[in-house]
């Protein structure tokens, strides 16, 4: 099997939580220990990386109480304990040069309508932390201007508003539903989709699709292709990590092990409840007919 791509983690912003305007930082720093790194600001978050002794980092915000620091290096970022950093200069370390504040706070749940690149900050200045597939469902926590921070299995970060379908909750992207669908280039921000066409993006339980589910029983986090998309090679947290599918209309998926649609495949009509021992959490290729 491929190995899974390891991608740069952005930590999530979690309600409790404060990152005040006051509280953003630009200096670089060194680690005075081995530290670990984690996914938001308390031991309680998953370790996504570790510093070793005396590693360089760029320290550009902090918590309101100043205990933990969202670090970015060479591996993948997040947060640290401020106390074992040592300041060694300044600078501004954000990723299209100008600091950002949190943004409003929002509370609902939404779908990619194209493939979305996943952002360190609130801008295409920033650098690329992840990707979503369209139809990927995501918690949207907050926005700033055209740019909203969301939250979904796999690194957290800033996405194109405009890209994004809310499907419950409150709030409002201030997107464009029925932007076209067309690129050849993955990964740009909303500017590559599996479809060609200039057309208003319908509801997607509504069309002949098929989901993929993390977990089984349809559980966990998922995205859809529909009736004519494929993925040769599934990125990030994606790779090896299905574990259920559901098919929506007239469609017939193809998965397989292997990328480019190699390896063992199964091919079904009808929804998946559990892959079982063979194909769960091995799929790295999917063809939706």
């Amino acid at each position: 099997m491929y190995l899974r791509q390891v991608l740069y983690t952005f930590a999530a912003a979690i309600t409790g939580v404060t990152l005040m305007a006051g509280s953003a930082m630009a200096y670089s720093a060194t680690s005075t220990t081995a530290l670990n790194v984690r996914s938001g600001p308390s031991t309680d978050y998953r370790v996504v990386d570790t510093l070793y002794a005396g590693e360089e980092v760029n320290v550009e915000r902090c918590s309101s109480s100043r205990n933990w620091c969202y670090i970015t290096h060479t591996g993948p970022d997040g947060w640290v304990s401020a106390r074992y950093l040592n300041r060694t200069g300044g600078g501004n370390t954000g990723g299209n040069g100008n600091d950002y504040d949190g943004g409003t706070a929002v509370n609902y749940t939404a779908r990619a309508t194209v493939a979305l690149n996943v952002r360190s900050g609130p801008g295409t200045g920033y650098r690329v932390v992840d990707a979503l597939y369209r139809g990927e469902r995501v918690n949207v926590e907050r926005c700033s201007g055209s740019w909203c921070y969301i939250t979904h299995d796999g690194p957290d970060g800033w996405v194109a508003a405009r890209y994004l379908s809310r499907t419950s909750g409150g709030g409002d992207t201030g997107g464009n539903q029925n932007e076209p669908g067309f690129s050849v280039e993955f990964g740009s921000d909303g500017e590559f989709s599996f479809s060609i066409g200039n057309r208003p993006e319908p509801e997607p339980d509504e069309n002949d699709q098929a989901c993929f589910y993390r977990d089984f029983a349809y559980g966990g986090p998922s995205f859809c292709l529909e009736k004519g998309e494929g993925v040769s090679l599934l990125q990030g947290s994606w790779n090896d990590s299905i574990s259920s599918i559901r098919v929506e209309g007239d469609v017939q998926v193809t998965a397989c092990m292997h990328a480019n649609f190699g390896g063992n495949c199964i091919v079904t009509d009808k929804n998946i409840r559990s892959l079982g021992a063979n194909m769960n959490d091995e799929i790295s290729s999917i063809q939706v007919r």
